[in-house]
């Protein structure tokens, strides 16, 4: 115990450095728990808490400045490269952008605290044209919050903190492998149902030569653009004969619809 306690206090910060960048880096390794473990430190003394607040919010800014730059630049193509490493491809670009459809840019406040949609706001804001002031102001105010969230319940609940570390200490092999055992099961459902929805996709999808040649020669197929306003007014150009139903409004939609034709939905 005071050998990991003598280490966590020599590197502590550089740990958390590199964890919470590589987090925002879009690895599968969530920075939450050791921000938490980082305030718990600081409870007990071992860490100073504002230093360790300014370590987060430093952490977050270069890959979100990146992710930003890359998302102008490169717009859609950023976006396809994430969700094929994310987790929830299904979700990963969907849930981010409803949440700027509802509340704006002041989501980037608040995307950090849902996994995976941290790292799909910033290359979305650069594709919507939020202006970079703008997005490093709210994006450092939200990195803000994101740091202030997770170190103070770690800070006032250090004692608690420190007694878990003490049994998992206690226990040493078996706890490690109960935690390694728990954090695999999980790992493997995800992937698990990554790919489950990507064989629904491929065995669904429809090519886009297939479609032009559908919609040349005059067959009843109903396109339907699933983009949110802010994705369409970024890029105001859709299939030709398509019609707009925005994906959060799919579901009440689809009864006018009809059956009479097969359906074809896009979304980028």
């Amino acid at each position: 115990m005071e050998g990991l306690v003598e280490y966590l206090t020599q590197y502590g910060y550089w740990i958390l450095l590199a964890w919470v960048l590589l987090d925002q880096l879009a690895l599968p390794i969530p920075a939450a728990p050791m921000i938490l473990a980082a305030g718990g430190l600081a409870g007990e003394g071992y860490l100073n808490l504002g230093l360790c607040g300014a370590i987060v919010v430093f952490a977050c800014m270069p890959p979100n400045i990146l992710w930003y730059w890359l998302g102008k630049r490169h717009g859609n193509k950023v976006l396809t490269l994430l969700c094929m490493v994310s987790l929830e491809p299904d979700t990963c670009v969907d849930n981010t952008t409803s949440l700027f459809h509802r509340h704006g840019t002041t989501s980037l406040l608040f995307s950090k605290f849902v996994p995976g949609l941290q790292t799909i706001a910033p290359p979305l804001a650069g594709l919507l044209g939020i202006g970079a002031w703008r997005f490093a102001a709210l994006n450092g105010a939200g990195a803000l919050l994101y740091a202030v969230a997770f170190l103070l319940p770690g800070y006032l609940a250090h004692e608690f903190l420190a007694e878990i570390t003490r049994v998992v200490a206690e226990f040493g092999s078996i706890a490690g492998a109960v935690i390694v055992l728990m954090a695999l099961t999980w790992l493997g459902w995800k992937i698990v149902h990554r790919q489950r929805f990507l064989q629904h996709l491929r065995g669904r999808r429809v090519q886009p030569d297939d479609l032009s040649a559908q919609l040349i020669a005059g067959e009843a197929v109903q396109v339907v653009d699933l983009r949110q306003r802010l994705e369409f007014n970024a890029f105001p150009h859709t299939i030709p004969g398509a019609i707009r139903v925005p994906l959060d409004q799919f579901d009440e939609q689809i009864q006018k619809l009809g059956r009479e034709r097969p359906l074809v939905l896009f979304c980028t």
